[in-house]
């Protein structure tokens, strides 16, 4: 038997919750699916500075309980659960990984994924289980020789937070790093980030501790490896008939393109709400 919602939400990141904690004040009950945790990517951030509303800088994971209270708070069903198959209709069926559910609207606000080495670079695939690719969900590390293979504004950010209690190797295939001033002058002065630059990634291999990245250079010895070398769309679906459906509305990083601001894809949360409003009651 099928749920009947008015509208459903995938994703809750800050778009996703913007959109659910809106349109609930607007009369709606929503109802939020999250694959993982709530929060999203912002539990990667170090560092949360670039956003007005807050009073003071706070982690990425110290956001993400914000709004995870936020959507306790206002009693926000959420399902935690992985969607698989979206299909359009008079209304859109959302099929999870444990139910299947029906809906008048659906918001699409899954954000962005890491995008993987490429396959010229060969991976040994016992060295897989000490790759990573999202810093959030990694075990916790400490008095670790970490490799970070990407030197943009991830990458950077990465390095300052694991930084605090482990060694660090940021290993750039250009001369110039591709991240902002801030946090290139933040990196310079920590002293347990070291900056490898023009290497270019061969192959990784198990060794007897650690992993071994070999490169154009000397081989690189570490403990673990995080994979920042640029993100992608997260889409749960890339049919063009549901993205052009007028009642499934995609927000946030995952259409914001380099824009991947929290205020950005907060403002689109909530505009999101209001235009499904909007419609609702004209229907």
């Amino acid at each position: 038997m099928k749920n009947n919602q008015v509208i459903t939400i995938v994703g809750a990141g800050p778009a996703g919750v913007a959109c659910a904690v809106a349109i609930k004040h607007l009369g709606i009950e929503p109802l939020l699916i999250e694959k993982h945790k709530i929060g999203g990517l912002i539990r990667n951030a170090n560092l949360i500075e670039n956003y007005s509303l807050l009073e003071q800088n706070i982690s990425g994971k110290t956001l993400a309980k914000k709004l995870e209270k936020k959507v306790k708070d206002r009693n926000i069903k959420t399902l935690f659960q992985n969607v698989k198959n979206i299909k359009p209709g008079n209304q859109i069926l959302v099929k999870t990984n444990k139910k299947t559910l029906l809906t008048n609207y659906l918001v699409i606000a899954t954000g962005t994924k890491a995008r993987v080495l490429p396959k010229s670079v060969k991976i040994d695939k016992k060295a897989n289980k000490n790759i990573y690719y999202e810093i959030a969900d990694m075990p916790k590390q400490k008095n670790k020789t970490i490799a970070i293979i990407g030197a943009g504004d991830a990458g950077y950010d990465y390095a300052l937070n694991l930084a605090k209690t482990n060694k660090i190797l940021i290993l750039n295939q250009n001369a110039k790093p591709k991240c902002n001033t801030t946090l290139l002058n933040r990196v310079i002065a920590n002293q347990n980030i070291t900056q490898v630059k023009n290497v270019k990634i061969k192959s990784i291999a198990l060794a007897k501790k650690g992993i071994q990245v070999n490169t154009n250079k000397e081989p690189i010895l570490a403990d673990t490896i995080i994979v920042a070398i640029g993100r992608e769309p997260n889409l749960p679906t890339t049919s063009k008939a549901i993205l052009k459906n007028k009642n499934i509305f995609v927000i946030g990083d995952t259409v914001n393109d380099i824009y991947r601001q929290i205020s950005i894809t907060s403002a689109d949360g909530v505009k999101t709400a209001m235009k499904i409003f909007k419609n609702y009651e004209q229907s």
